[in-house]
């Protein structure tokens, strides 16, 4: 009796071990923690797509850098045009003096254009120049005058004449207005004088907005008796 209950004492105590549940789970909880694997892979994933939005970005500034000198470049080879539609000149002529006075013709060249009127402003010195008249040419056939001003004190002649309403616009070249004038004698100190249109002048013409006026041409006069005096002041 002695010995079998030994014998099953001994069997019983080498049993028990093996039982043992927790070192089961202690081998099948081991198997999760080689998660981390994955998030380990996410730093060069990062780190590839950096580099590739940076060259993106790179190519892109060069893109739009070559492109806008090709399209200047372009632009420069196909300019959009742009016509004037001015082409008449204005220009002053000494004409025929009458009796004691001089006479300054206003001439008209419209080129292309077909005008319908004309508005002169222009300037001289009143210290040498006096008795202004301002008269319409012949070049408007029947022109109504709607300005005809002179400035005795400041030296401005102001005159604008248009066609009837039942006149055709006309071109070529003519006298627009007559300016007749009287100048004082040259002195040392001063041997010419300058008529000049100022910014103001205009020509129109039908279906124009703007003047089609290209150019006008002031006039430069010796005043009399300026070829008798010296050319320096006597000492």
């Amino acid at each position: 009796m002695d010995q079998k209950s030994t014998t099953t004492s001994e069997k019983t105590s080498t049993t028990i071990p093996v039982a043992e549940a927790p070192k089961q789970e202690a081998t099948t909880s081991s198997t999760p923690p080689a998660e981390p694997s994955p998030s380990g892979s996410r730093f060069p994933i990062k780190t590839l797509l950096l580099i590739i939005i940076l060259v993106a970005i790179t190519g892109g500034l060069i893109y739009l850098a070559l492109p806008k000198s090709k399209n200047n470049s372009q632009s420069m080879i196909h300019p959009t045009p742009t016509i004037s539609p001015a082409h008449t000149v204005l220009s002053l002529t000494q004409g025929t003096a009458t009796g004691s006075g001089s006479v300054l013709t206003v001439v008209a060249d419209t080129g292309v254009n077909k005008i319908t009127g004309v508005q002169l402003e222009i300037a001289y010195d009143p210290s040498v120049v006096s008795n202004v008249v301002v008269t319409a040419g012949d070049f408007l056939t029947h022109p109504t005058v709607l300005l005809n001003l002179v400035d005795t004190k400041n030296g401005r002649i102001s005159y604008a004449a248009v066609l009837s309403p039942t006149a055709a616009a006309i071109s070529g070249k003519g006298n627009v207005a007559t300016i007749s004038y009287t100048l004082a004698p040259a002195t040392v100190a001063m041997k010419e004088t300058t008529f000049k249109f100022l910014p103001k002048s205009k020509v129109t013409e039908d279906n124009e907005l703007d003047s089609v006026l290209k150019n006008a041409k002031d006039l430069t006069l010796p005043l009399p008796g300026a070829d008798k005096l010296p050319t320096n002041s006597p000492h």
